[in-house]
């Protein structure tokens, strides 16, 4: 009895969770072939500055990866109190998410490098 109502049940419901499936695969085509290439591009040279780039490209699930790659290079070559505060905005909307880890590390050590003691206090997070 048990085997005919599991059989009736997944003969139902295969064909449905297959059209689900598919509809929902097809109706998200991702990233288009371009905005790839110009992503990829970016990140290879992130010398280039965000108002530069196009309204697509910052709508990018992966956009955020670009502005972490920025801001690293920004800490590396102009360290300061300007680049401190866009590293500080950054970690203010991404700070839970894998793309602030790596920034964070580098600018904590940044910023111990450069005694900048209250700012790395006030970024530190504290022990429960």
């Amino acid at each position: 009895m048990r085997n005919r109502y599991g059989w009736l049940a997944s003969s139902l419901l295969a064909p449905v969770l297959a059209a689900g499936w598919l509809g929902a695969s097809t109706a998200w085509a991702g990233p288009s072939d371009a905005l790839r290439a110009r992503f990829q591009a970016a990140i290879a040279n992130p010398g280039s500055a965000a108002q530069d780039d196009p309204a697509e490209l910052k709508d990018y699930l992966l956009y955020p990866y670009l502005e972490a790659a920025r801001l690293r290079r920004d800490l590396r070559q102009m360290p300061g109190a300007v680049t401190d505060a866009r590293i500080a905005r950054f970690l203010s909307r991404h700070g839970e998410e894998p793309v602030a880890a790596e920034l964070r590390v580098a600018w904590l050590l940044n910023l111990a490098a450069r005694e900048q003691w209250r700012t790395f206090l006030a970024t530190t997070p504290q022990a429960p």
